[in-house]
């Protein structure tokens, strides 16, 4: 399993869906987990969007509820949400499921892509609190600024 994190908006899912494809493995990204989850749990559908900011503690309750039943799973491409491995259980958890993927944008390119749908939170506080975390976790680190998508992803698929 590959698991790719970084902040909101750096294209994890995005990446990830194209590096599924061209190794033609599955890919699986928490938040629909999560919203499926909910669903599942309280009858009621909502966006991964609209539970965290209606209940972030109960976000980050089924965030980390779906990372249990991804043990063991294979030729697998993660992409976890920005906060996952904030957790250190989460972050240990992904560690033991195979190679984590920090994919390092710089401030200035977020807020060009959050322009359009800005967080529900002060972004250059979440920035300044999480890079460090970020990249102190064990992974691979790919520069997404520094490169383009094709090369990205076959720094990825190298991984």
């Amino acid at each position: 399993m590959i698991t790719l994190f970084g902040f909101r908006g750096c294209g994890k899912s995005y990446l990830g869906n194209l590096v599924a494809q061209k190794l033609q493995w599955d890919f699986v990204d928490t938040d629909c987990l999560i919203e499926d989850l909910y669903a599942t749990r309280y009858q009621r559908v909502l966006s991964y969007r609209e539970i965290f900011q209606m209940d972030r503690a109960l976000f980050r309750c089924l965030e980390k509820e779906v990372l249990p039943p991804l043990q063991g799973k294979t030729m697998t491409i993660l992409a976890v949400g920005g906060g996952c491995v904030l957790d250190p259980d989460n972050c240990k958890q992904l560690l033991s499921m195979g190679s984590l993927i920090y994919l390092r944008i710089s401030k200035d390119a977020l807020e060009k892509r959050m322009e359009k749908d800005p967080p529900p939170y002060s972004f250059a506080e979440c920035y300044e609190e999480r890079k460090g975390i970020y990249e102190s976790i064990p992974a691979h680190v790919v520069d997404v600024n520094a490169h383009a998508v094709g090369a990205i992803l076959e720094i990825i698929c190298g991984k």
